[in-house]
């Protein structure tokens, strides 16, 4: 079945619509994978440095605080 040189632009320009629209939908797609994924990036990040600065507060022995202690007697 033949069609018409009209007809047969019409398909190649509903073909290229079609790839267009594909290609958008999958930018699209990785766009949102890659912000949640930059997302969960700062939310560890900031886990991370949340526990650090606890250890670092947290990292004072007792002969530590003592030695602080006697010096000021």
């Amino acid at each position: 079945m033949s069609k018409c040189r009209t007809c047969r632009n019409i398909v190649y320009a509903l073909d290229a619509v079609v790839a267009v629209a594909v290609v958008v939908a999958v930018v699209a797609v990785v766009a949102v994978a890659v912000s949640a994924v930059a997302v969960a990036v700062v939310a560890v990040a900031a886990a991370v440095a949340a526990a650090i600065a606890a250890a670092v507060v947290a990292a004072v022995s007792y002969t530590h605080l003592r030695a602080h202690e006697t010096r000021e007697d």
